[in-house]
């Protein structure tokens, strides 16, 4: 298993200022490796099997997590709905195909990382 360590950092502490005011620190994340991450929300409406085209293409296959998202205002009839189990079928560097137990309507939420 991969393990990313990511760090904040302070950015504004690269640069010498000696400015009046102290201001806020401007921070960003900064890993020890490289890696490649797509984030997808998608919509479904009573499939077995939904495909996602990834927006660009990665170095190789990513290792691909899927969640199912709930609405605050859902029915009970949507919350039935959310008790399928989802799998993923297939990933490749351009697509990602996903499966279902049963027919599903709803969201879902789709992450991708390749480390590299």
């Amino acid at each position: 298993m991969a393990k990313l360590k990511l760090k904040f950092r302070d950015i504004s502490r690269m640069t010498k200022k000696y400015p009046y005011t102290r201001h806020l620190p401007r921070t960003q994340l900064v890993s020890d490796k490289e890696f490649e991450m797509e984030i997808v929300s998608a919509s479904i409406s009573n499939a077995l099997e939904h495909t996602v085209t990834w927006e660009t293409q990665f170095g190789g296959i990513p290792n691909v997590t899927v969640s199912i998202a709930l609405t605050s205002g859902a029915t009970q009839m949507q919350n039935d709905m959310a008790n399928v189990n989802m799998w993923v079928k297939a990933a490749t560097a351009t697509t990602c195909t996903i499966a279902f137990s049963d027919n599903f309507t709803g969201h879902v939420n789709i992450q991708a990382i390749r480390f590299t």
